[in-house]
């Protein structure tokens, strides 16, 4: 496959996805999911199996989440949980995400935005 002209680059694979996913799989499934993860952590790179919990059905599916002191004080929202579990670095909400146009002042301000300016975006709808 390394020297296949279809796979020589990101482009030319995209391209040619299809092709390279059923080369893939047809050397892939001659090994079990445990050979192949012991093949490449001896390779030096770290795989493991995963268990994805992205079914709402299950609870650990569901998150309900509360917002961080200070953030949406009071609310909670349901999100869908993480789609793998890590053992030593587990997810956690850090913060809710921002609500639409939270962060628009502050951006502008980034690229050089003056006060008035804003306030001129904000008049006319643009922001």
């Amino acid at each position: 496959m390394l020297e296949n002209p279809d796979y020589v680059n990101a482009a030319s694979r995209s391209k040619h996805r299809d092709a390279l996913n059923v080369e893939i799989d047809s050397y892939t499934e001659k090994r079990t999911s445990a050979e192949w993860i012991e093949r490449l952590n001896k390779a030096g790179v770290p795989s493991g199996r995963s268990t994805p919990s992205t079914d709402l059905r299950r609870p650990a599916g569901r998150a309900p989440a509360h917002g961080p002191a200070g953030q949406k004080k009071g609310k909670t929202m349901k999100l869908v949980g993480q789609a793998m579990t890590l053992s030593r670095t587990p997810s956690r909400l850090v913060s809710w995400p921002p609500s639409i146009g939270e962060h628009t002042e502050g951006v502008l301000k980034e690229f050089g935005f003056k006060a008035n300016e804003i306030a001129a975006l904000r008049k006319a709808n643009a922001i």
